[in-house]
């Protein structure tokens, strides 16, 4: 009998022990989780943060230096314009992209005026949606992509506007479903 409660009594140590060893699996587990999680958010914010240097495009953003006078007083005034969500033209695959662009004039207050005239705002729209639908993620990602889709954008915008040109093209969000 003696026997049986030593054998029990070995039973209930090897549970205690395998009951320990859940309890560190299962914490194991939690803390790499834990880990991965807060490494994707710190991944994320890292490179929606390189992407916006990318996006905005400033002299100090490429080279270290700040810009000059010139390219300061160059923008006077501004058309803001409500984002676009448009399908991209990949072919393998359905991708969105949703982008809102804020176009610069070297004339005081001629964006508030465009920005009031509906035509000229719906002609506007109706420019880039066209320019933005034609191109394809990889077209677009880039830096390089970026700085012909902001060079393409001011070119046809040019030249629907019925007064003024467009001097420069800001984006000022920029996302894509991939």
């Amino acid at each position: 009998m003696a026997e049986i409660e030593e054998g029990a009594g070995e039973v209930k140590k090897g549970k205690s022990g395998g009951l320990k060893m859940l309890i560190y699996v299962f914490l194991g587990l939690a803390i790499t989780g834990d880990v991965a999680i807060r490494a994707m958010v710190y991944f994320k914010e890292g490179s929606s943060a390189a992407l916006s240097v990318g996006v905005t495009g400033t002299a100090e953003a490429k080279t270290g230096e700040k810009p000059s006078e010139g390219t300061k007083s160059k923008v006077r005034s501004t058309m803001n314009l409500e984002p676009f969500l448009v399908n991209l033209a990949d072919k393998d695959y359905v991708r969105f992209l949703k982008v809102a662009f804020r176009l610069g004039f070297a004339e005081a207050s001629l964006g508030d005026d465009l920005a009031k005239d509906g035509v000229t705002l719906a002609v506007t729209r109706d420019v880039i949606i066209t320019v933005l639908t034609t191109k394809t993620s990889d077209e677009i990602l880039s830096e390089e992509g970026k700085l012909k889709l902001r060079k393409e954008i001011q070119e046809r915008v040019n030249g629907v506007l019925p007064q003024g040109k467009v001097s420069e093209v800001y984006i000022m969000d920029f996302q894509v479903q991939l």
